[in-house]
């Protein structure tokens, strides 16, 4: 073929005998009704000779079309038909608040390298003031009041009495306020993930959907990140040390993100963030419980102050008149 094709082929003007070849077969060489008559080609043309100009070229072959059976269910009541939309994917919110968890998770582990993790935790839970201070201008029910923002920042002040212990050990610390900034950052990120949460179509999925996003997201830049921080990698650990990994696996990466993100579903965002004030009171109560660590007077007030904080938050207050 390509012998054939390069005898017929002219040494030079090979632009012209190609703009040739395509007018010829746009104008006289046509599919529907060839001009033969008025071909050049005529006598060399194999279709003509045998008398099958009409037959080629070949129709290509129809794409067969694939049945498929379902079932469904028409609701009406003779004049009127049930619709309901598919909800909606969220994957762009979702993606926002993967971004958000990861960037959250980095300033975090980035800001322990710098400052003690008492004062990152006190400087991470500014994050329900930050939802506090921005959700409404989306969501307006979301509102605080007066009282309300009382017990938001008594509760704050608790948590801070509980770790104040940690700001006047590590004074002076080199590098100390890089890392308070960025506790501080953290805690803005995290209260940014709950606006997304609670203002995109992310907040009209299950709460399974909406939690594979972060934990999705979040699970790329990991390790690389632990890479750049030079940690060691490997399987020979304590059984403990499994253990405890997979405590954190099932209960708090998975079980207690999944309850957050259905409850974020069906109650106030603002009132169920004064309830995160008690997962760094849990963990100092349970050093109490199972590591023998001493029960202070600090914790117990921090303990109080977070119970007062999360009542006045969520004590329900009588509707505004004109």
């Amino acid at each position: 073929l390509w012998a054939l094709a390069e005898s017929l082929l002219p040494h030079e003007g090979i632009e012209a005998y190609t703009q040739g070849l395509m007018d010829l077969g746009a104008t006289v060489c046509t599919r529907s009704k060839p001009r033969c008559a008025d071909c050049p080609l005529a006598s060399d043309c194999l279709a003509r000779q045998q008398q099958r100009q009409q037959e080629l070229p070949t129709p290509r072959p129809k794409k067969t079309i694939p049945q498929r059976h379902s079932c469904f269910v028409l609701i009406s009541d003779g004049q009127s038909l049930l619709l309901e939309r598919r909800p909606p994917s969220g994957l762009w919110g979702g993606l926002l608040v993967g971004s958000l968890f990861a960037a959250e998770f980095a300033f975090i582990y980035i800001g322990l390298q710098h400052t003690s993790a008492s004062r990152l935790t006190v400087f991470l839970y500014t994050a329900p003031f930050v939802v506090a201070l921005l959700l409404p201008r989306f969501v307006v029910t979301e509102r605080l009041r007066g009282l309300q923002w009382l017990g938001l920042s008594i509760a704050f002040a608790a948590v801070g009495l509980a770790f104040s212990e940690g700001f006047s050990s590590t004074a002076g610390k080199q590098g100390q306020l890089l890392g308070d900034a960025m506790g501080l950052a953290a805690g803005a990120l995290w209260g940014l993930t709950t606006l997304v949460l609670r203002t995109t179509r992310v907040a009209k999925v299950s709460a399974e959907k909406a939690l594979f996003h972060p934990l999705g997201v979040t699970a790329l830049p990991m390790p690389v990140m632990s890479v750049t921080l030079g940690e060691p990698w490997g399987l020979t650990y304590p059984a403990w040390v499994w253990g405890s990994l997979a405590l954190q696996t099932f209960v708090g990466a998975f079980a207690s993100y999944l309850t957050w993100m259905w409850m974020l579903r069906h109650y106030p965002a603002t009132h169920m963030s004064s309830f995160t004030f008690l997962t760094p009171l849990f963990a100092l109560t349970f050093g109490v419980l199972l590591l023998g660590e001493p029960l202070t007077l600090q914790l117990g007030l921090a303990l109080v102050g977070v119970a007062v904080g999360i009542v006045l938050v969520n004590r329900k207050t009588a509707p505004r008149t004109a």
